[in-house]
């Protein structure tokens, strides 16, 4: 299982922690600490967007985030190992 999605809130938070801790365990696939939210006007805001999974091999040291300004959230991509 692999969700995708917009938090509207950080790491850490009691919503992030619900995803990791709920009925299915999750995997935050990452990349940790790097901004989703208007990178382009504040590099100090969170990551709020977020892939999870669960018994799915995904190579969280290849997530990024896209360097990409056509919103106000940048996509967070992914590497599933098959």
């Amino acid at each position: 299982m692999i969700i995708g999605c917009d938090l509207n809130d950080g790491e850490n938070s009691d919503t992030y922690n619900i995803m990791l801790n709920n009925v299915f365990s999750m995997v935050d696939s990452g990349p940790a600490g790097i901004c989703t939210l208007e990178c382009y006007n504040n590099s100090n805001n969170p990551k709020i967007d977020f892939l999870f999974n669960c018994g799915t091999s995904i190579d969280a040291t290849k997530s990024k985030v896209l360097q990409v300004d056509i919103s106000d959230h940048r996509p967070v991509m992914a590497y599933i190992n098959d």
